[in-house]
C-alpha cells in the first residue's frame, strides 16, 4: 500500500499486483484512482467514473504535448 498526498487529502493506493516498472501500467493505474477520487465512490460501473477517466485521460494526453519533458521522465 501506498499514501498519495494531494490537496484534498490522502489516496491509499494498493500496489501488491502492480509493477512500479512499467510507465503505462503507472499511468493506467494514476488515471483509474484518480477518477474513484472525482466521483468519491469504488462503483466501477457508475457513468461519472468513465467520464472522469476518459477526461483526465484527455488531460494527461494534452500535458504529454505541451511538456513532454514531463512525461519522458517518467520512463
Amino acid at each position: 500500500m501506498r499514501d498519495i498526498q494531494s490537496p484534498s487529502g490522502t489516496m491509499t493506493v494498493n500496489l501488491a499486483k502492480h509493477t512500479l516498472a512499467d510507465p503505462l501500467e503507472n499511468y493506467s493505474l494514476m488515471l483509474h484512482e484518480m477518477a474513484h477520487n472525482v466521483v468519491r465512490s469504488n462503483d466501477h460501473l457508475c457513468h461519472q467514473f468513465y467520464e472522469s477517466v476518459t477526461e483526465l485521460g484527455a488531460k494527461l494526453a494534452l500535458l504529454a504535448l505541451e511538456e513532454p519533458d514531463v512525461v519522458r521522465s517518467q520512463r
